[in-house]
């Protein structure tokens, strides 16, 4: 649930991704990255996924992705240019250096749509780590978006909770999309019910 409902706010609800569009998701072999691959596939979109292992690449291959690249080991901005695949939309799920690199891809009128920020940091009790987050968190900078116009949206539904009302639409056209187009979700592991500490450790 909350996966293909990050997934559907951020690139439906807030970047209003258009069939035809090409889309880089970051983390793409994770839950909101898979759930963000299937959605994107299923409404006609060109599916640029970042992964850091052959196994998570080949995961993407099978949801079909149309460019898979391992950031570990390529220089992802460098193969996107090299095909011509500049995004109209970019799901930010990471943060950090890389993502300096994902926000000069952006085409204009491009979208960038933040919906988590993985690599940061931040541990409340350690002050040593509030400097690092600072500068690793994702943020807009109006006049070089003005100059290249493109846009930056940032969502976490946690704090949505309280408007219901969206919360309820939002999942329900998800819910909709995902019976429609016969979407079923990528499970990674499976654990007995007496092994409950151990699935969420």
């Amino acid at each position: 649930l909350v996966n293909y409902t990050t997934a559907w706010i951020s690139l439906f609800a807030q970047a209003r991704v258009q069939p035809g569009e090409t889309v880089l998701v970051q983390a793409a072999a994770g839950g909101v990255g898979t759930a963000a691959d299937q959605l994107l596939k299923a409404h006609g979109c060109t599916v640029i996924g970042m992964a850091s292992r052959t196994d998570k690449l080949d995961l993407l291959d099978r949801l079909g992705g149309d460019l898979t690249i391992n950031y570990r080991t390529e220089e992802f901005d460098e193969v996107i240019r090299a095909k011509n695949m500049h995004p109209d939309v970019v799901l930010e799920l990471v943060g950090g250096d890389v993502f300096h690199k994902r926000y000069a891809l952006v085409k204009p009128f491009g979208r960038i749509a933040v919906a988590g920020f993985a690599s940061i940091p931040l541990q409340k009790w350690n002050p040593l780590t509030w400097i690092p987050t600072v500068i690793a968190m994702p943020r807009a900078k109006v006049m070089d978006m003005a100059k290249r116009s493109i846009g930056m949206y940032a969502t976490h539904i946690g704090y949505l909770i309280e408007q219901p009302e969206l919360v309820h639409s939002n999942f329900y056209a998800m819910a909709d999309f995902v019976r429609q187009h016969n979407i079923k979700p990528i499970v990674g592991k499976e654990f007995a019910f007496s092994e409950v500490p151990a699935a969420h450790t």
